[in-house]
């Protein structure tokens, strides 16, 4: 009778710890879902991250490249209008005096006109720096919630280690 109830007492036993373990399985389980879910939108916010690098990089080297292009421009423009003054000049032998005054009317309004086209391409350059600043920022958040989202790792992957040495423990 004795013998019999120290059965029925580990039988009982027995049933409560394996009611334990699995409780603590699908814990387990659900904790490695959660990680398994954690990881997969890091992963896609990596690549987020990554193309909105790559996009900033690219706008940024046109932004580059076309006001180069403008500045360069502009600069053969005022080149080519300088050279265009001093022959102007030398033909006008006769009448130098007034030609001169037209001319130099001429180029002041031209270079007038340039210098506004340039004022313009800057104004145009600090609007894309600003896009550009704008693009960095959202990297910037992409990063920190990245960093965020590792730190939820790490907090996950302790709570599945503990769960998982509670396990063994249940087990052993």
């Amino acid at each position: 009778e004795e013998g019999a109830a120290v059965e029925e007492a580990a039988e009982e036993r027995a049933s409560e710890l394996q009611s334990r373990i699995d409780r603590s399985e699908g814990e387990c389980d659900a904790l490695k879902a959660q990680l398994a879910g954690v990881v997969k939108e890091r992963d896609a916010l990596l690549k987020k991250l990554d193309a909105a690098r790559e996009e900033v990089k690219r706008k940024g080297e046109e932004a580059l490249e076309g006001q180069r292009s403008v500045e360069a421009g502009l600069a053969e423009q005022v080149s080519s209008m300088e050279r265009l003054v001093k022959v102007q000049r030398e033909e006008a032998h006769e009448a130098r005096e007034a030609h001169e005054r037209a001319l130099e009317s001429k180029a002041k309004s031209l270079r007038d006109e340039l210098e506004g086209q340039l004022g313009e391409e800057r104004r145009r350059r600090e609007v894309k720096e600003r896009e550009l600043v704008v693009a960095k920022d959202e990297v910037d958040d992409l990063r920190s919630e990245s960093s965020r989202q590792r730190a939820d790792i790490g907090r996950l992957r302790g709570e599945l280690k503990d769960a998982n040495e509670e396990l063994e423990g249940q087990r052993g």
